[in-house]
């Protein structure tokens, strides 16, 4: 959880002022920089989805029952 937390303080605030400048201000790093940003939170997420899944299966093994798809 506090993955999400993290991303959602630093690369999501960021992202929101790289959305928030005027187009006609937007440069190259920018983009650049827009780009970076969601490969981070692709990657921290996804990591932090696969962490809570396994800790869910670990939860369902112990206490006797089985997940859904």
């Amino acid at each position: 959880m506090s993955e999400f937390k993290e991303i959602a303080a630093n690369e999501y605030a960021e992202l929101i002022y790289i959305y928030l400048k005027p187009a006609d201000d937007l440069s190259d790093s920018d983009y650049d920089r827009w780009d970076v940003l969601i490969a981070e939170i692709d990657k921290v997420e996804g990591e932090s989805n696969d962490n809570f899944l396994e800790a869910q299966k670990q939860f369902a093994a112990q206490y006797g029952f089985s997940l859904g798809d």
